[in-house]
């Protein structure tokens, strides 16, 4: 039996989604990494909570996710087995009490700290070959995606499905490569404002104020 992923998605309905692992699986779609989905008419990001080969479906009703956008889980089983639980108590849909876990930006589909070191780039016989080559399909788009420069293994997965297929085919001819992720540079918090002597006696008053309560909390712990 082929493995079955069961997809938590952002829907107001009590049950989890049937689908088959993306085509190139090669970043395994395990509990707590978000999958890219086939949803009705559109598509949905989701989340996997449990891998197993059990559907209540026929296998040939199963469509595949379009691909897994993380490299290792962002939730952990205890914190998805909890998630499951409180959905479950509370009456509600296991999609939005799981993905509600995640921040905005990680419900949106964008990349996570977890798999954006993954870095690809051309080579110099890659950047020949965008020129001279008579790739078509998915190689070519992606050579055509890395033209513009390195790019991330989690948006790559966005743009291209099944980029990973093509990726192993370049890296094989020595077009493409496996490269460090470009450093970002620190963010130096900008300083505020001066403080008024107003201010600054404020400050130091609400300090005391905290110093003094830490103390009468620690009195209460060793006392």
């Amino acid at each position: 039996m082929p493995e079955i992923l069961h997809v938590a998605l952002p829907v107001p309905l009590p049950r989890l989604f049937d689908y088959l692992p993306p085509p190139d699986d090669v970043a395994r779609a395990v509990p707590g990494c978000r999958v890219r989905v086939p949803f009705g008419r559109s598509e949905q990001i989701g989340l996997v909570l449990a891998r197993d080969t059990d559907s209540a479906l026929p296998i040939e009703q199963l469509k595949p996710a379009l691909a897994c956008l993380d490299e290792a889980p962002l939730l952990s089983t205890e914190l998805l087995s909890s998630l499951r639980w409180a959905a479950e108590y509370w009456l509600g849909a296991p999609g939005e009490a799981a993905l509600g876990a995640l921040p905005v930006w990680l419900r949106d589909g964008r990349p996570s700290p977890a798999t954006d070191a993954e870095t690809w780039a051309l080579s110099a016989a890659g950047r020949s070959a965008l020129i001279n080559t008579r790739r078509r399909g998915s190689s070519r788009a992606l050579l055509e995606t890395l033209a513009a420069g390195p790019q991330a293994a989690v948006g790559l997965g966005l743009s291209l499905p099944g980029w990973r297929a093509a990726a192993r085919r370049l890296a094989a001819a020595g077009l493409i490569e496996r490269v460090a992720a470009p450093a970002t540079a620190a963010a130096t918090p900008a300083a505020g404002p001066p403080l008024s002597d107003e201010q600054t006696a404020a400050v130091a008053a609400v300090r005391a104020e905290m110093d003094r309560f830490g103390a009468f909390l620690l009195d209460g712990v060793t006392g």
